[in-house]
């Protein structure tokens, strides 16, 4: 009879990360590092900044965002490369933070990622990246690179998705799931960006953004966050500390402790065993349509999913969209065919590419998606160019 599989902390995760026991190696102690530095400092200047505090900051922002989220909804869905001007507060904000926007895309085109602090060993005070500021940073390069291309300069607006795909590569180097999840966005709206722009696409995007694995990215941050749950669950047995209780209420607390503890230690581990189980399912990952089981009272599996699923799909469509934009660039017209333009990683999913007797060409998904009605970018599921 054959050993059973271990549980709990000793328990193997997939994509080779180790045991719970092997997530702090990952993620050693470290401080903002000059790259973040200078980083925060240009998004200060972009009325972005990194860090906030206060609600007015934040509640401004959040103003902000949604002209150029409704602007960039609107160009990401459209079925060819055709741009509009952007609207006039866009406009302004562009023309008024020229500089900062090039600042920042000066340092981030090149490459040097920005690693933010971490600090694993004390989890409720761990360094998070601000959930406001760094969707908003992606949206100011991704309607920078889209208004370079429509006024002809692509090298720019690669530059732009360039700049981009860094900034979220620091994002995915964090060990929190609300991180990845924004670095998942980011990453997602450069590739749609990619989708609109000039062939031939440069290098790093075929060598990097086209290559990175986000599953195992998830998973590692399932894997931080269950590894996390059940630190805090032993340190802080009565619940998450605010405030030290007065002096009369000390033992009625200590008291509270040494009952709560073990259910929450069962909460915790039960919480693990569901991510790990998730995360086994993310390695096994084959339909573009079907979602795990929904977990009760954990994270929200099924919202991850359908993400990942449709940037599986709009990975594959600025890969395809690019590569006959590069064969119609050197012949003069879109090619009758492309050897395995109809393959697709989704097991219930192909494509179909067509060049039509007036010269124009459409590229079709031929599978179901689940739709996003939460005001996004999103590219749509056919493509539609002329001549």
């Amino acid at each position: 009879m054959s050993a059973p599989e271990p549980k709990g902390r000793e328990a193997a995760w997939p994509f080779a990360l180790g045991t719970l026991d092997d997530v702090a190696k990952r993620f050693p102690r470290s401080s903002d590092d000059a790259t973040a530095t200078r980083l925060a400092a240009i998004a200060k200047r972009l009325d972005t900044p990194i860090r906030m505090s206060g609600t007015s900051k934040r509640v401004a922002v959040r103003r902000r965002r949604l002209p150029f989220q409704a602007y960039l909804a609107a160009q990401i869905a459209k079925p060819d490369d055709t741009v509009d001007a952007p609207p006039a507060e866009i406009r302004q904000f562009l023309d008024e933070h020229v500089a900062a926007i090039d600042e920042l895309r000066t340092l981030l085109a090149g490459g040097d990622v920005p690693h933010w602090a971490v600090d694993v060993e004390e989890p409720l005070r761990a360094s998070i990246p601000d959930f406001e500021a760094h969707p908003q940073l992606f949206r100011i390069l991704a309607a920078d690179a889209l208004d370079h291309s429509r006024r002809g300069d692509g090298v720019t607006a690669w530059q732009d998705a360039r700049a981009g795909w860094t900034l979220a590569q620091g994002l995915w180097s964090q060990p929190d799931l609300i991180s990845t999840m924004i670095a998942l966005f980011g990453t997602r709206m450069m590739n749609e960006v990619a989708a609109k722009l000039a062939a031939p696409a440069p290098p790093w995007w075929h060598r990097e953004l086209l290559t990175f694995d986000t599953n195992r990215a998830i998973a590692s941050a399932m894997q931080f966050e269950a590894w996390r749950e059940l630190n805090v669950a032993n340190r802080h047995p009565a619940g998450e500390p605010h405030e030290e209780p007065k002096a009369g209420l000390a033992v009625m607390k200590h008291v509270a402790a040494i009952l709560a503890h073990p259910a929450r230690l069962r909460r915790a581990s039960q919480d693990a065993s569901a991510f790990r189980e998730v995360a086994g399912e993310l390695a096994r990952l084959r339909s573009c349509r079907d979602a795990p089981a929904p977990r009760p009272d954990t994270v929200n599996v099924e919202g991850i999913w359908w993400r990942i699923n449709r940037f599986r799909v709009e990975r594959e469509a600025a890969d395809k969209l690019l590569t006959l934009k590069e064969m119609q660039r050197a012949s003069g017209a879109w090619p009758d065919s492309m050897p395995g333009i109809e393959r697709s990683s989704c097991s219930d999913g192909g494509w179909r590419y067509r060049r039509e007797t007036d010269g124009s060409m459409s590229l079709s998904f031929l599978g179901s998606l689940h739709e996003e009605h939460n005001g996004a970018a999103v590219l749509p599921p056919s493509f539609h160019y002329t001549k």
